[in-house]
């Protein structure tokens, strides 16, 4: 029968989806498996299903000793796949009932051990999925609480300090581990500690007599399960409490989302001690009596191709890997040739130098699944979610793989980003639906992280406590059923993790989509604040990853922020672990350089600090991330002090093969401010260095200026010299002959490259500084930049027809003949657009004219501009208030004299930004003059005619400036309109949406979005 679900009253129901029967609770109208578990978590996303009603409720498992009994008596034919240490030695089967029983007789060897009474929480130290599994399932049967002992440090003072605090915390509990790790608590004294081998000794006689005086039998929900240690990144491990219910709760949350069933097959190759393993894969396949396969980690992270085996080998559907180890495993996969013959995997998986060889055919057009050669060995047609949490995924690693593995029959969206913590039960968030494709439509960075499981809300709060809106970052919020009540014996970190209103407070930040999607930024304690803009760590060591640096270890790179004494702002620290001899300076130098030109195209700013670290500083988790807030403490301590002080030692010794050494005055004064200010590495620089080659940004650029303007007493040195003349000698040269210097406006960003030109035209400040993030993106291709007039004392351009002249004759000096490409931001679009028309008339091929968040017609915007908005609006650009304030402030600074409110925006910018700029009141009025002239050169232009193409990028509006109030008014009413000025054809005009404002879509962190996708645009348009 047909039966909607309000229309349950008091009965139970039994409903069929896929090969799984559930459970309808007609109370609450929730899905749960008719087995083995009973509790389903709160919720009102349900819907009406095919329905058989049944009069009474069939009994559920309350605890995790009942799970496991009734999965022993019902899975009869599944069970656990255990591989040892090394690979070659095999594995062991361990089915349902035989862990069942095997737990209750080991329980009897622990009874006499354990003190119930007065602490019955058992640490459990060892290193193998076997001993780890039968050793947990014992202490639950017995009555004890087991704690899972995480790795500890091979250093004797921290691992002391680890176990000392944590025996502390647990008020020094029974201790059960083997011969082998025993040695780890040698130095302890006053401890209780059984190893394995030990309790197995003892004979027992009276296991069926003694099965109702096991303590796990006589469990409730609400008891304690288990408690899991925190990483303890912060200072020393918390113990999170995770009850029967709980534990339960998140189980069949998880199914529900990833619509699991018994004849799913699991894969986990992390360690019991992490939530990865007990539930996002252990718990979670026995609650289905499902097939689990576990490997040992150091075979996986040793070679990424074992896991894609093992995948194949035993047709599995679910699994788990955080991103680090997505990364390793494509660039494994990149390097790995696949032929058409028929090796088989086993004979190479375990040797990191072999060729992992596999027959496939390439993908076909359409297909989600690739149809398999009947001989190819590797068959990942089963495999439905990939479970990837830990740390934020990112969207081109994902992409990548995706790519790779569906040659093997993987789906086009099995990849499974998730949010989860120890203190939510492992994942409760999940995009089970569609990623990359999700991501990579919003030109994101990161994966986006879906939604809750049944049992969990999430939220976003703002600093005062009032809701973010959509799209708005703030403090991520969960509560439910299945998230933690408490940290064991440590009720002030309780009370501090809590709202008033019962909201875990996670510490991440993120926002909500329009989707109702989660999105996270950043970890608040992880945040790297530079220049007031907030970068992910992780998002730098994502692109120090992806640039492949020689010398760099992969995946061992930690970013942190640091806040030197006496310093205003933040900078950023590196710490890496080298590949290189240590003892040689060179490839030290080299890799510092290359780590600073990739922070700073990431970012914009170099880093203060580039270390390299040994490895025993670099010491992964049980989940494989290194520890970032346990390095920083331990710089910021000194504890890397002596390190710091070998590595500028070492680095002292290195000489460039080309190093020579400064010859005249003017060439000593720059090479000492460059060793000031611009030497990372610390290897002496030389005439022969490029400004640009050593990672110089914005700032430091205009720091740059401002010390030799006044070391060499020159009045105003033109910014265009050092894009002209980036070599030392060339610099020194052409500013000893400034008086010679003539307006030019085109500025060469990056000279080099054999690739079609691209000219960036500047937005209505008139200035080039934004472009520069921008140039570092496209090393194989020349980039110029379009700069006003009137900066360096020269007359203001009085229309646009002259500045469309100057302009065009400028471009054909640099490139006399096409094919040409453009890219106009903001006001920039109007002389691009001008400029392509003029070459195509003259039958010149424009290959790409791009326009950056302008709608066509602006004479009603251009004429509202004044001296105040303009005056303000530089401001914020160069950092010297807010966005927020600028525009606040802005009408009733329309009431003072250009003066007082030059007077106010100097009073409240920061000291060391108006120092670092050599900015003054009279330059900011005179760039703020050149700006309005800009703006009134189109108060009266409107475009006409047509180009045969263009390329428009937008984001939201600016609210309050523009009669637009949504990205979608914005586009269809006012940037849409260009396409009535190119013409008809397929693809002649393309709309694309990016992230960011207006303001901040080409910065840092929006940039590498807009890159990625700007460089598609250019690939389609032949580019």
């Amino acid at each position: 029968m047909t039966m909607s679900v309000t229309s349950l009253e008091p009965l139970g129901v039994e409903v069929n989806r896929g090969k799984r029967r559930w459970y309808l609770d007609a109370s609450t109208g929730l899905l749960f498996p008719s087995s083995p578990i009973s509790a389903s978590p709160r919720s009102s996303n349900h819907v009406p299903l095919q329905a058989t009603v049944h009069k009474q409720r069939p009994k559920m498992a309350q605890t995790l000793l009942q799970t496991l009994t009734q999965t022993a008596q019902h899975a009869t034919g599944k069970a656990m796949i255990l591989y040892g240490s090394p690979l070659e030695k095999g594995h062991i089967t361990l089915s349902y009932n035989a862990l069942s029983r095997t737990a209750d007789e080991r329980a009897l060897h622990l009874l006499p051990h354990l003190n119930l009474k007065n602490n019955n929480i058992v640490l459990l130290h060892v290193n193998s999925h076997y001993v780890a599994i039968i050793y947990f399932w014992a202490i639950v049967a017995a009555g004890g609480i087991p704690c899972m002992s995480t790795p500890v440090s091979k250093d004797g003072l921290p691992r002391r300090k680890h176990l000392t605090s944590v025996l502390k915390l647990l008020n020094n509990p029974l201790i059960i581990t083997t011969q082998e790790l025993a040695k780890d608590f040698a130095d302890l004294g006053n401890i209780q500690l059984k190893t394995t081998e030990e309790l197995e000794a003892t004979p027992t006689h009276l296991l069926d007599s003694k099965l109702i005086s096991l303590g796990g039998y006589k469990k409730s929900q609400d008891d304690v399960a288990v408690l899991m240690l925190t990483s303890g990144s912060t200072g020393n491990s918390k113990a999170v409490a995770l009850t029967h219910s709980q534990i339960l709760h998140a189980v069949v949350g998880k199914s529900l989302l990833h619509h699991t069933t018994e004849d799913d097959v699991f894969l986990n190759w992390t360690g019991l001690d992490h939530v990865a393993n007990l539930l996002e894969i252990h718990l979670h396949a026995m609650s289905l009596g499902a097939i689990q396969i576990h490997v040992p980690s150091a075979a996986v992270l040793a070679e990424p191709m074992v896991f894609v085996e093992k995948l194949s080998k035993h047709k599995v559907s679910y699994t788990f890997a955080p991103n680090f180890f997505l990364a390793n495993l494509v660039r494994r996969l990149l390097e790995t040739p696949l032929k058409e013959e028929n090796v088989h995997p086993a004979r190479v998986a375990y040797r990191p130098s072999s060729t992992f060889q596999i027959p496939i055919r390439p993908r076909q057009n359409g297909e989600d699944r690739v149809q398999l050669p009947k001989r190819a060995l590797v068959d990942l047609s089963n495999l439905r979610a990939l479970v990837s949490g830990g740390e934020s995924n990112v969207v081109q690693t994902c992409e990548t793989l995706t790519n790779l593995l569906h040659h093997f029959g993987a789906p086009k969206s099995f990849i499974r980003p998730g949010f989860g913590m120890t203190e939510t039960c492992a994942g409760s968030i999940y995009n089970t639906i569609d990623c990359p494709i999700y991501d990579l439509g919003r030109n994101a960075e990161f994966a986006c992280l879906g939604e809750c499981i049944p049992g969990m809300n999430f939220r976003i709060r703002l600093q005062d406590g009032s809701s973010a809106a959509e799209n708005e970052v703030g403090e991520l919020q969960v509560k439910g059923e299945v998230v933690f009540k408490c940290y064991y014996n440590n009720k002030c970190a309780t009370v501090k993790s809590f709202t008033e209103d019962g909201w875990f407070k996670t510490g991440d930040r993120g926002f909500k989509d329009s989707k109702g999607r989660l999105h996270l930024t950043g970890r608040d304690k992880d945040t790297v604040v530079l220049n007031g803009v907030s970068h992910h760590p992780q998002a730098i060591e994502s692109a120090i990853e992806i640039a492949k640096i020689p010398g760099v270890t992969p995946s061992h790179v930690a970013v942190f922020a640091h806040r030197a004494t006496n310093s205003e702002t933040e900078s950023i620290v590196v710490v890496y672990l080298p590949s290189y001899n240590i003892s040689d300076p060179s490839p030290r130098v080299h890799a510092a350089a290359l780590i600073s030109k990739v922070v700073v195209t990431h970012c914009g700013t170099r880093p203060d600090k580039i270390l390299p670290l040994d490895a025993n500083f670099l010491q992964k988790s049980s989940l494989g991330k290194l520890p970032r807030s346990k390095i920083r403490t331990a710089f910021e301590e000194g504890k890397y002090d002596y390190l710091i002080k070998h590595d500028e030692e070492l680095v002292v010794c290195y000489k460039d093969p080309e190093f020579e050494p400064a010859s005249t005055g003017t060439e000593f004064t720059i090479v000492d401010a460059c060793n000031s200010l611009l030497n990372t590495t610390g290897a002496e620089l030389g005439v022969h260095n490029d400004l640009f080659k050593l990672g110089i940004s914005s700032i430091d650029l205009l720091k740059l200026r401002l010390h030799l303007q006044r070391s060499l007493d020159i009045p105003e040195i033109p910014i265009t010299v050092f894009f002209s003349k980036p070599v030392i000698r060339d610099l020194a040269i052409a500013l000893e002959h400034l008086q010679k210097h003539r307006y030019d406006p085109v500025v060469a960003l990056q000279p080099e490259g054999t690739k079609t030109p691209l000219f960036l035209f500047h937005p209505g400040t008139g200035e080039v500084l934004s472009f520069m993030n921008i140039s570092r993106h496209f090393p194989d291709r020349p980039i110029y930049a379009l700069r006003a007039r009137g900066f360096d004392n020269e007359l203001f351009f009085s229309t646009l027809d002259e500045l469309i002249t100057t302009y065009h004759t400028a471009i054909k000096k640099v490139q006399p003949t096409g094919p040409y490409a453009f890219l106009g931001y903001s006001f920039g679009s109007f002389p691009a657009f001008e400029i392509t028309k003029l070459l195509e008339a003259a039958g010149d091929e424009v290959k790409m004219l791009a326009v950056l968040d302008q709608a066509p017609f602006q004479q009603e915007r251009a004429r509202k501009y004044d001296w105040y908005e303009v005056s303000l609006t530089i401001a914020f650009f160069l950092g010297l208030c807010t966005e927020e304030f600028a525009y606040k402030a802005m009408p009733a600074y329309r009431l003072c004299s250009h003066s007082q409110v030059l007077d106010a925006i100097f009073m409240m910018a920061p000291k060391h930004r108006i120092e670092e700029l050599g900015m003054t009141k009279e330059k900011l009025d005179n760039w703020a003059n050149l700006a309005l002239h800009l703006k009134k050169t189109v108060c009266d232009w409107e475009p006409t005619g047509v180009v045969s193409k263009m390329d428009v990028f937008y984001t939201g509006p600016l609210v309050g400036l523009v009669p637009a109030k949504t990205t979608d008014e914005w586009f269809m009413n006012f940037i849409a309109l260009w396409g009535q000025f190119v013409e008809d054809g397929e693809g002649s005009v393309t709309f694309t949406e990016v992230g960011g404002t207006h303001r901040t879509m080409i910065s840092p962190p929006h940039l590498t979005g807009f890159i990625r996708t700007f460089k598609k645009v250019m690939e389609a348009r032949g580019l």
